[in-house]
């Protein structure tokens, strides 16, 4: 085997000597791909993972695509449309960079938002009180309803509705308190656009050949969730029947075409690009394992088990990918 990898490594450089190639030619490009990665390591990923937008009471869910009308007069379904789009997103997400997932506190102060850490704090500390509160109201009105159940030849039906009503306000309060410890203090699409900044001028610090300022107009140009995805995917046409498709770890090989990778895993969550370099990633919500008893953490966001998998292609086609596990 060693004597073949020599034979090729010798063809190689008897080549390169032929056609007057420089020998660092190859060196040069996975030295490319090599920063990628690790540019890919530490900048910062965000992942909507409460995926809805609500104003008024209105909901809708998150994707990538929409109604399409084409030119003979057909429409066709290539996925969910954003409503709302000039409204305020209130969309919860999880930051991840390196081997840590940040909190959102953490976050603002990677980014430089200091400003917003305050409010941040005490918005999840109300929320907090307010869950944990509403669940000690619904156990101890539930407790009391059982207690009132057992009990035989009561005259009055007072306390039974009056437990009732204990676990209706303690569950209404439990789920507003949860609601208030996903929601962000910065809308989503604003996050969105600050992480992008900071990711390009990270990125910068990698290659010298990247125009910020053009970088930065890009990133401006995003106001609703429809410029986000064009933003996001760009050109990469994703086809309806690859939107529920699961990441599927075990079907991808190097050397695939994006489109063989799409066709079994899905579209990515996540993409980036440096010239002929892209990095698309996947995020997988694992079973999370707790030996509390009762981990109200994963209700909170505050208990979680993740696995990213991150693609990289080079023209156009798989060359490796990485996983890294997020858990708290």
């Amino acid at each position: 085997m060693k004597n073949v990898k020599k034979f090729i490594s010798l063809v190689l450089i008897v080549t390169m000597v032929t056609l007057n190639l420089p020998l660092t030619v190859f060196a040069g490009e996975n030295e490319a791909l090599n920063r990628f990665k690790e540019y890919n390591k530490e900048k910062v990923s965000l992942y909507p993972y409460l995926v809805e937008m609500y104003k008024s009471g209105s909901e809708t869910s998150v994707g990538p695509s929409q109604y399409v009308e084409l030119h003979d007069g057909r429409t066709i379904y290539v996925g969910r449309e954003p409503e709302l789009t000039n409204t305020k997103y209130k969309i919860s997400w999880r930051a991840f960079t390196g081997e840590r997932a940040l909190t959102e506190t953490e976050l603002y102060e990677l980014l430089g938002s200091e400003d917003k850490i305050e409010e941040a704090v005490k918005a999840n500390k109300r929320g907090k009180t307010l869950f944990y509160g509403g669940l000690i109201a619904l156990g101890a009105g539930f407790l009391w309803l059982t207690a009132s159940g057992n009990k035989s030849g009561t005259s009055s039906a007072s306390p039974s509705t009056s437990a009732a009503l204990l676990v209706a306000g303690g569950a209404f309060t439990a789920y507003f308190g949860n609601r208030m410890i996903a929601a962000k203090s910065i809308d989503y699409i604003d996050m969105y656009k600050m992480v992008q900044k900071h990711n390009r001028q990270l990125l910068a610090g990698y290659f010298n050949d990247i125009d910020l300022k053009k970088e930065m107009r890009e990133i401006d140009k995003i106001y609703d969730l429809n410029s986000l995805y064009q933003y996001e995917y760009g050109d990469l046409e994703i086809k309806d029947e690859y939107r529920d498709k699961d990441f599927a770890v075990n079907k991808i090989e190097k050397g695939m075409a994006k489109e063989e990778v799409l066709a079994v895993c899905g579209s990515p969550y996540v993409t980036d690009s440096y010239n002929s370099l892209t990095s698309w990633e996947y995020v997988i919500e694992n079973t999370h394992r707790s030996d509390k008893m009762f981990d109200f953490g994963r209700l909170t966001g505050e208990s979680f088990n993740y696995t990213i998998y991150t693609l990289y292609f080079e023209n156009d086609k798989l060359v490796d990918w990485t996983e890294q596990n997020y858990t708290s």
